[in-house]
């Protein structure tokens, strides 16, 4: 809980964003449970390449502006509940670099790697706030339509990250 409401006042925005940017060449490891969460930030991308773990609610309700496209570094071996589950912040691309994404167990209840609601705010907005996402085969094919309706919302077009074709169109 680090920055918790950071640049906020009695649950309302003081109107100012505070960027939010990692350092080039950022060792940072883990963003913590809440860390920024119901701040008033506007996330300067990438997150660092270093990056392990995105805890729960890391980002919730706390990005403001329009930031197009996210990467989550494919180092990254969990993601949490809620982790970027902000109403209409996103509208490009959702690139998951990371093969550790997995579900766990494969089979029964899921334990996560990729936390519910971690990239949607389903009790509000079920749709999916990605034109795009790219993820691992083996992600992709690790989780059911229901878990991934639970992570991304619902709606969502995906893509294999190895499929250099599509992934070269879009980057043109």
């Amino acid at each position: 809980m680090a920055f918790r409401n950071a640049g906020n006042s009695g649950g309302s925005t003081l109107g100012a964003k505070i960027d939010l940017e990692f350092a080039p060449n950022s060792q940072l490891k883990s963003i913590g449970d809440q860390a920024f969460q119901g701040g008033s930030f506007r996330l300067v991308l990438p997150l660092p390449r270093s990056l392990l773990t995105i805890g729960t609610d890391a980002f919730y309700t706390s990005l403001r502006g329009q930031p197009t496209n996210l990467t989550i570094p494919e180092n990254v071996t969990q993601v949490g509940n809620f982790a970027f589950g902000t109403i209409g912040v996103f509208s490009g691309t959702l690139t998951i670099e990371s093969p550790h994404l997995v579900r766990t167990p494969a089979n029964g209840a899921r334990t996560g790697r990729l936390g519910d609601s971690a990239f949607s705010e389903l009790g509000v907005n079920p749709n999916n706030p990605f034109s795009t996402i790219f993820l691992p085969r083996a992600v992709f094919d690790s989780y059911n339509q229901a878990d991934l309706n639970a992570i991304f919302g619902t709606g969502g077009t995906y893509f294999d990250i190895s499929d250099t074709e599509k992934t070269n169109a879009l980057t043109k």
